[in-house]
């Protein structure tokens, strides 16, 4: 019947070349970074300023809303800016990979920082908000990087590969949340949790800018080409 035949239009699709595709897994590992930075902070950022601080929870809410409104601003200037450095330079890879260091790399300095000052325990909530406001903003840079490169692979089956991307993402997300948690319980300790979303970040960063590469997965004439 009709699901058989969803059924078996899923399984006609080129999984083999998509798995193993290292272009895939780079922006995979890069989406799963960001979702953990991403959910770690809208999970748990009012209690660091709660906690940190001792701000009531109308205060830490109004510190925690800056950040993404800075992040819905960068999201689609970023996008702007590599359109026009692709249209400028020619070199699709070369600007993902730029826009993607930004969205890793950046946000990895950011953590690092709140790290320091949470450990040193001396930093005002205004100077810790505008470090998550920079990190925010800087991660957006990601909505040209992996947030696009799959439809550089292959426009046909970019939904295919961005829910199925997703899905690994969140995972990585969930854990995070998770982990933090637990790194809480246990220690206590912010410093620790930035430093380890720093980590999470720069590893994101690493497997994009290594080994992402624009190039079509599939070539013209093959009968998975994009059209």
């Amino acid at each position: 019947g009709e699901e058989a035949g969803e059924a078996e239009g899923i399984m006609s699709l080129p999984w083999k070349r998509m798995l193993t595709s290292r272009s895939i897994w780079a922006a995979t590992a890069a989406h799963a970074a960001n979702n953990w930075g991403l959910y770690t902070t809208l999970a748990w950022l009012p209690s660091f300023f709660g906690q940190q601080f001792h701000l009531d929870l109308a205060s830490s809410s109004a510190f925690s809303t800056l950040p993404y409104i800075a992040g819905m601003i960068a999201a689609p200037a970023a996008g702007l800016s590599a359109d026009a450095l692709i249209a400028r330079y020619n070199d699709t890879t070369a600007v993902r990979k730029l826009m993607q260091g930004v969205g890793s790399f950046g946000p990895m300095v950011c953590m690092l920082t709140l790290s320091s000052l949470a450990a040193a325990n001396d930093a005002s909530p205004q100077a810790a908000s505008a470090v998550f406001v920079a990190a925010v903003a800087l991660a957006g840079a990601s909505s040209a990087g992996f947030g696009t490169s799959l439809q550089d692979l292959s426009s046909r089956f970019s939904g295919t590969l961005y829910g199925a991307v997703s899905v690994l993402s969140s995972i990585a997300g969930a854990t995070g949340v998770y982990v933090t948690g637990e790194v809480l319980e246990q220690t206590g300790s912010w410093s620790t949790v930035f430093g380890c979303t720093a980590l999470v970040y720069a590893l994101g960063g690493l497997a994009f800018v290594s080994a992402y590469d624009a190039s079509p997965l599939f070539p013209p004439g093959s009968k998975f080409a994009d059209p």
